[in-house]
């Protein structure tokens, strides 16, 4: 197995002028603090998962620098959802540099938890309708149909893959595809829109929302 210092070797060497490292708990960080580093470096300890958040925090309040945020696989398992966070919030300026060696090295080397992540199926999944309609006073009818016909086509629901959502054509799979295998839909039925106002009104009662 290569040894951690030499991947940080080679990282500080590529480092550019405006980046900002920030080093996840553990060998990382006891290492970077000797180390020649002339960028800003946040060596955090005891924090574990907390790089990635803190990296994506001074990305997007610092566009101007180039956020590089090391974790660890263990400490990953800590907070996975952070993953979705950066995900929605797409900053060009972030990278993240995971080390994966399927264990807890800080604790003693333990070894992370061998069961498999995957997408489980739940029977039945309930879906709402995405309706696509034109203003009966639209200004420009002809346009709004084109626009409806492009959206049902598929370049138009690669549009919508492309937002992270599931496509409503079966010849457009969704990204990853396995999104909708084993799923059984349940949809709305479409007389609940007809009296929606009422549903509205209603679960603001019970919940009393506004």
């Amino acid at each position: 197995m290569t040894g951690r210092k030499l991947f940080l070797d080679a990282l500080v060497a590529a480092l550019a002028p405006d980046d900002v490292v920030v080093s996840c708990l553990g060998a990382n960080s006891r290492w970077l603090p000797h180390m020649n580093v002339a960028v800003p470096v946040f060596a955090l300890c005891d924090s574990m998962s907390a790089a990635v958040p803190l990296a994506l925090g001074i990305a997007l309040s610092r566009p101007d620098r180039h956020v590089i945020a090391l974790e660890g696989d263990g400490s990953l398992l800590m907070s996975p959802n952070v993953l979705a966070t950066v995900a929605a919030a797409r900053p060009g300026n972030l990278t993240v540099a995971l080390w994966v060696n399927g264990h807890y090295e800080s604790s003693g080397g333990q070894y992370l938890p061998a069961a498999p992540v995957d997408w489980v199926a739940l029977r039945p999944s309930f879906a709402n309708l995405h309706p696509v309609a034109l203003n009966i006073k639209a200004p420009h009818p002809n346009a709004g149909k084109l626009f409806i016909d492009f959206m049902l086509s598929q370049k138009g629901q690669e549009v919508v893959r492309a937002l992270k959502r599931i496509p409503d054509r079966i010849d457009t799979p969704p990204d990853p595809p396995n999104l909708i295998q084993g799923v059984t839909p349940a949809f709305t039925a479409p007389e609940v829109y007809d009296d929606f106002d009422r549903y509205i009104k209603l679960f603001q009662e019970i919940f009393g929302t506004r």
